[in-house]
């Protein structure tokens, strides 16, 4: 006895369902269980169901597509994919797989990649490239905007903590800190900020990005929106805890706090001088502060006229 989440039908009016236990059921036209494989490996349900040429393909929670033969019920063969397939079609000898990490596969080869679990928070664009994203999925995402693809996925983080307060509120099941709700890059420096209020600085050249070079906890709630000045040798953080944070590059040491706004902070930017900050927070309060000494402005909206 089993549960299922996938039903298909063939012409002789016989279904084929894929169980909770990883097994493939085929159910007679007098509704009586005829025969049984076991597809997958034990515990890992079948998420897709597919029947095409008269053959049966199933996909299941322990990444693999296998094939069945639907008239004696055995498996003809079995091929690894690179997450749960969710979804399978089949035209001659062409396989293609819909997976739950929101990759397309065509025989094997990806040819489509996305974020895949929560919402997409981090967006920032590296010029003469194309944009990198971060979501909910513990994904950093590297996009070419001429071949209009994917070209580098990294994790957010490894760290498996939670916000002690606050935290946006989201659909994954993954830690807070392995959610990103904003990234910035400039040059070979990546910042990333998660959901328990980290900021994970990473070199954005690195091949292998699953270690933080260095990880800053001074904002008590999760950060909204950061970016690095002109010339990259500042990075402005904006909080859910009100403040916006400024840490020099070079050693990634705390500049200064600018204090003034009466609700988080959702949206800044620096002058094209670099000498200015503005920022906006959720009560609609748009705010100027000069960098030097992150101290408000309050002729900001002249003085930055032209700057």
């Amino acid at each position: 006895m089993t549960s299922f989440s996938s039903i298909v039908w063939d012409s002789d009016e016989f279904a084929y369902t894929g169980g909770a236990n990883g097994g493939v059921y085929k159910w007679g036209t007098d509704r009586q269980c005829d025969s049984v494989v076991q597809a997958h490996k034990k515990g890992y349900y079948v998420s897709a169901l597919a029947l095409v040429g008269g053959k049966l393909y199933s996909g299941g929670k322990d990444k693999k597509v296998v094939t069945i033969d639907p008239s004696s019920m055995n498996v003809l063969t079995s091929v690894d994919t690179e997450s749960m397939p969710r979804a399978i079609d089949v035209m001659g000898d062409s396989m293609v797989v819909g997976m739950r990490n929101g990759t397309i596969q065509v025989d094997g080869r990806a040819v489509m990649h996305s974020h895949s679990d929560g919402e997409v928070w981090g967006l920032d664009y590296i010029e003469g490239q194309g944009p990198v994203t971060s979501a909910d999925d513990n994904k950093v995402m590297f996009w070419d905007e001429n071949k209009r693809a994917c070209t580098k996925t990294v994790r957010v983080s490894d760290r498996k903590v939670n916000a002690k307060r606050g935290g946006a509120s989201t659909m994954a099941d993954n830690y807070d800190s392995q959610q990103s709700r904003a990234v910035a890059v400039h040059g070979d420096k990546l910042a990333i900020a998660t959901n328990d209020g980290a900021l994970v600085i990473r070199s954005a050249a690195s091949a292998d990005m699953s270690d933080a070079d260095k990880i800053i906890t001074d904002s008590a709630e999760w950060i909204e929106c950061m970016a690095f000045n002109p010339d990259g040798t500042r990075l402005a953080v904006g909080s859910h805890d009100d403040k916006v944070r400024v840490y020099d590059t070079s050693d990634w040491s705390l500049v200064g706090t600018c204090k003034g706004h009466s609700s988080y902070i959702c949206a800044l930017d620096w002058s094209a001088d670099g000498t200015y900050i503005r920022t906006n927070s959720g009560d609609y309060e748009l705010l100027f502060w000069t960098a030097a000494d992150c101290e408000q402005d309050k002729n900001g909206t002249s003085n930055t006229t032209s700057t």
